[in-house]
């Protein structure tokens, strides 16, 4: 089944001709080697282009490759290393210079004689001015010269590129069409079929397109996850094979549908808009047709507060569905195991129900902000990191996959999540950050029980204690900073992660010490000592005392009720400063008026 959509997306994407050509990649060519068209050496130039960091790179192209290997990898097209191009070896530690000659000798050979080849199938007059360079001894020695300059610093795995009167020789659409059908013709460089006594190649049936005929040894599209070349399709023990097949034809496919399924899989990992990876895994999104103005991955990435609204309000807007019932909808988690791909995950649906479980991530994500206006959705990042200490080197798939399983299948947040979140928040300077909070409350809502749904802004009335703990230490912070302004070291600095947990050990002392910042406050400040006594009272209404230990839940509450009686606090001072400033300009406009 995954290969098969995997096939469908590469027939989707093919027809929009973003896709590098077939038995092409895009990399990072180092030399133009200038020429005339009656082949006549020019110079040689280093390439440059703008690198992503802003800093300088070699110029990438589109040229010819397949996977080689052996003693003896046959060349490429037109562009290659300096021993295939010129015959011209760069020392190598692991062998010795005469064996290294004697190698790129054989090489340049095999090159010329490609070259040849595509010269008498094209008819090209760039490539046959490539042949007349090639054959001019004087030019190719002229060639290595330039090479050769210390300056030059000419590296064994440097690509060079013919260009002839300033046109790059692969970008010829002609020459590209000769070496895809030689590549065809050769089976994209791997074994093909099963040889019978007579010679002929034995025919299988290919599990996708269901066609009789050769099948693939090895499949010919090169994965790269990181630094590991791992294969989808992978035999590569005896434990794994039957009827005496090789490698890849236990599971056989011919060469059209495996250069389709490995060609959408490496389109996939290179799109910035289907692709995220975590660590070593990659998570990758399509849909069975293109649905523009909608991606999955940027709104978990970037969560746009625009966009969030958009698809929260779908329901009530049915002039303007957000919902594409029709289009199916495609998730699949990898990670390399050496030779092997992995499938960690694999997800099948349809855009419209994944869109109602990113309504339901998008609507437990609805909490204040710190100062108690409306808060923005999340994005998948600030999330991930409020669990981590050092998110570049701690984030880690399986968190990864609980946040994506809630979003795309609407699965409830593991309990080993809410404990991760609650114990960063006891430990971490910045006890409770909005991306945090906003954990917690996905955390808890998603449990489903009723004592632990939590409210997006404060909730007086909340049924837990350990909520209204939390809500006290708030109160009691604020009496602290008024009365000591300008401490640098809080309770709560202090304090957070004992009065979280076990309350009774710490709280008696905690309202004792606050009597001395109450009585300072009366005397020097007492409308502040009258809004905080009222404050204490009512937050201690709420309690019948301070019980030894809380839950992993009510721990949970707790820092959700610190996190909304700051956010209220902050709100209330905003208010009264506005209310001040338009009393303010009353009065002012009152005694202009009398003035005049």
């Amino acid at each position: 089944m995954l290969l098969q959509r995997l096939k469908e997306y590469y027939e989707r994407i093919e027809k929009t001709g973003d896709l590098v050509p077939e038995y092409h990649k895009a990399s990072p060519v180092r030399w133009f080697l200038d020429i005339t068209k009656q082949g006549d050496f020019t110079c040689v130039v280093e390439t440059r282009g703008a690198g992503k960091s802003g800093r300088k790179k070699h110029k990438e192209l589109q040229v010819p490759y397949f996977k080689r290997s052996g003693k003896q990898p046959p060349p490429f097209l037109v562009v290659d290393r300096s021993d295939y191009v010129l015959g011209l070896a760069v020392p190598d530690k692991a062998s010795s210079p005469e064996h290294e000659a004697e190698k790129a000798s054989r090489n340049h050979r095999f090159y010329v004689e490609l070259v040849k080849q595509c010269a008498g199938k094209t008819g090209l007059d760039s490539v046959e001015a490539v042949i007349r360079f090639l054959e001019n001894q004087a030019a190719v020695e002229e060639a290595h010269r330039e090479l050769k300059q210390e300056a030059r610093k000419l590296k064994k795995g440097d690509l060079i590129a013919f260009r002839v009167d300033g046109r790059i020789v692969t970008d010829n659409p002609r020459v590209r069409s000769f070496w895809q059908e030689l590549q065809r013709s050769r089976g994209g460089g791997k074994k093909v079929g099963k040889k019978k006594k007579g010679g002929k190649e034995e025919e299988d049936q290919c599990m996708l397109c269901e066609q009789f005929g050769p099948t693939l040894e090895n499949h010919p599209v090169e994965l790269r996850l990181g630094g590991e070349r791992p294969a989808l399709v992978c035999f590569n023990a005896n434990a794994f094979v039957s009827f005496g097949l090789k490698r890849a034809q236990n599971a056989p496919l011919c060469l059209s549908c495996a250069m389709a399924y490995g060609r959408a899989l490496e389109s996939l990992f290179q799109s910035k808009q289907n692709c995220l990876r975590v660590g070593q895994v990659f998570y990758v999104f399509w849909t069975r047709e293109e649905e523009a103005g909608f991606s999955v991955l940027a709104l978990l990435n970037e969560a746009d507060p625009a966009e969030v609204r958009k698809l929260l309000k779908a329901p009530f807007a049915p002039t303007e569905p957000a919902l594409v019932e029709t289009a199916d909808f495609f998730a699949l988690a990898v990670s390399a195991n050496k030779s092997r791909l992995v499938v960690r995950d694999w997800l099948e649906t349809t855009l419209a129900v994944v869109q109602i479980h990113l309504r339901r991530y998008f609507e437990l994500q609805e909490l204040v902000d710190a100062h108690g206006g409306e808060g923005i959705p999340v994005g998948l990042f600030p999330l991930l990191a409020s669990v981590v200490r050092d998110p570049n080197k701690e984030l880690s798939s399986r968190l990864v996959s609980a946040f994506l399983a809630a979003a795309l299948r609407g699965s409830p947040l593991p309990r080993w999540l809410l404990q991760l979140a609650v114990r960063r928040a006891q430990v971490d300077e910045h006890h409770l950050t909005r991306p945090r909070a906003v954990l917690l409350k996905m955390c808890l809502n998603t449990l489903q029980e009723e004592r632990f749904m939590v409210e997006p802004s404060l909730d007086i009335n909340h049924p837990d204690p350990g909520y209204h703990l939390g809500r006290l230490l708030r109160v009691l912070e604020s009496i602290q900073e008024r009365a000591i302004p300008g401490i640098k070291a809080t309770l709560v600095d202090r304090c957070f992660g004992t009065a979280s947990s076990a309350p009774a050990a710490i709280f008696g002392t905690l309202l004792r010490q606050s009597q001395a910042h109450l009585s300072k406050l009366r005397k020097e400040k007492p409308g502040l000592h009258h809004l905080f006594q009222g404050k204490l009272e009512s937050v201690c209404g709420q309690l019948q005392g301070f019980p030894a230990t809380l839950s992993l839940e009510q721990q949970a509450l707790f820092g959700l009720g610190y996190y909304h009686q700051r956010a209220e606090d902050r709100a209330a001072m905003q208010r009264a400063k506005e209310a001040k400033k338009q009393a303010d300009k009353a009065d002012e406009n009152d005694q202009n008026a009398q003035g005049d």
